[in-house]
């Protein structure tokens, strides 16, 4: 029996402004990871600029398992995980985070 372990996205986004909360707040995104699923399923590609739009125009894909503090180092800023809760949050146990940005900031989709 082949088994298919589905891409686990998560999508990086920015936290609102001011001082106490200028660093980046990870949330998981089902719509993405259904289409990454369903797409591996499927034996299928599309461009990912098709399943995440928005005006970014890179991605950096960190793969899991990683620590919160892992990944802030190497987006060399301060992050929030609220992933899937593992060790109290701060772990991405199943899944890999991709960080879409624009000119090197991290944004939005």
């Amino acid at each position: 029996m082949r088994s298919i372990v589905p891409l686990l996205a998560l999508l990086a986004l920015v936290t609102g402004c001011g001082g106490n909360n200028s660093g980046v707040e990870v949330e998981f995104d089902v719509e993405l990871e259904n289409a990454i699923s369903e797409l591996a399923r499927a034996r299928a590609s599309r461009p990912l600029k098709e399943l995440v739009p928005g005006d970014w125009t890179s991605v950096h894909v960190i793969l899991g398992p990683d620590t919160g503090a892992s990944i802030q180092e190497q987006l060399g800023q301060p992050v929030e995980i609220t992933g899937d809760g593992t060790y109290g949050g701060d772990y991405i146990q199943d899944g890999d985070l991709l960080v879409f940005k624009r000119d090197g900031e991290i944004v939005r989709r």
